[in-house]
């Protein structure tokens, strides 16, 4: 009996380390599991800022050609001159000479006035105002903002340029005010 007493409290003893141990297990196991969930939202944020550096280093590259073709498109329409226009446009974007003044037709539909013979005297400058390159749609949308003698608020040009058979061309245009 005196050798039973003692295996008895070591069995005693084995059992409640055994409980404590399934306890701790379950413990470790769940807070493995709420890790792993939150090192899967951080992957996928990392991912989504990886997406996001992308096209920020995309829409850098670009800046310098994007903003000399707006640069063009402005002088040209500015100054009337049809000729260079075209080039810079889309095959979705026709201009058409009328009442002394030059009009782009986007899509058939919404007629822009580029030029006009009064006008064309009181232009002074243009400033880029912002710009943007759309991943998805895999665009580059320029603001511009245009100044007049004697005009009050400016003229706001957006331009949408997208890359057509290795050119970069102006697939639409608004001017706003």
């Amino acid at each position: 009996m005196k050798k039973i007493v003692p295996i008895l409290i070591f069995g005693l003893f084995l059992i409640s380390s055994c409980s404590t141990a399934t306890d701790s297990s379950e413990h470790i196991s769940e807070e493995n599991t709420k890790l792993v969930d939150k090192l899967k939202v951080k992957e996928k944020k990392i991912k989504e800022l990886t997406q996001r550096v992308s096209e920020f280093e995309h829409e850098k590259d670009l800046f310098p050609l994007i903003s000399n073709l707006s640069r063009e498109f402005v002088y040209a329409h500015t100054t009337g001159d049809k000729k260079s226009i075209q080039p810079l446009l889309h095959e979705n974007i026709s201009l058409e000479k009328r009442n002394n003044g030059i009009y782009a037709i986007v899509d058939g539909e919404i007629e822009w006035l580029l030029f006009s013979e009064g006008r064309h005297e009181r232009y002074v400058d243009w400033v880029l105002q912002g710009f943007g390159y759309d991943e998805s749609e895999q665009t580059y949308i320029v603001h511009i903002r245009e100044f007049y003698k004697d005009e009050a608020p400016p003229t706001f040009l957006n331009l949408t340029f997208k890359k057509i058979n290795d050119k970069w061309k102006i697939i639409n245009l608004s001017f706003d005010v």
